[in-house]
């Protein structure tokens, strides 16, 4: 399965026939999947502004609003930061896995906004960043000292099913 970074581009996400297509709706680039296993709204392991994805149809695995962030052998971190707000519009289609509000592992953002609408499905929702227990944050840690944080999320669904948890 493929992962795409849209690298804080705007980017709506949909099917056509056997392919999910990432189209940056700023360049007008786009992309073809066979199968899409994650979307990044932000960049591999590097700052960038954030991103709004939309999705309209088809399925994809993850979504996660921001970037995603790695600790190098040394010790050292490469930050996946979104420097704006990054915002998940899901209009149509699934979502078989997490939708995530800020990024994976050492990924910082400051608010972010999820739009749910519609007959969609969501399998996992969270609101804050995912790091699986890996960046070591505990729950003592505290907001700047995070290395996987979002300040807010806003969240409106108006339709659709949540069928595994918030």
């Amino acid at each position: 399965t493929a992962i795409c970074f849209a690298n804080g581009h705007p980017v709506t996400v949909f099917q056509e026939g056997e392919w999910m297509v990432v189209k940056a709706t700023d360049t007008n680039d786009t992309l073809h999947f066979k199968t899409l296993g994650a979307i990044f709204g932000g960049a591999l392991a590097k700052e960038a502004a954030a991103s709004s994805i939309t999705l309209q149809s088809g399925t994809v695995g993850d979504i996660y609003g921001g970037g995603y962030g790695f600790k190098n052998d040394d010790g050292s971190i490469n930050y996946g930061d979104a420097t704006g707000n990054p915002a998940i519009n899901i209009e149509g289609g699934t979502v078989s896995n997490l939708l995530v509000a800020g990024g994976q592992y050492y990924a910082r953002s400051r608010e972010a906004e999820i739009n749910v609408k519609n007959n969609v499905s969501v399998a996992y929702l969270f609101c804050g960043g995912y790091d699986e227990g890996k960046t070591g944050n505990t729950l003592e840690t505290a907001f700047d000292d995070s290395n996987n944080r979002v300040l807010k999320t806003t969240v409106k669904m108006t339709g659709g099913t949540i069928t595994g948890y918030i």
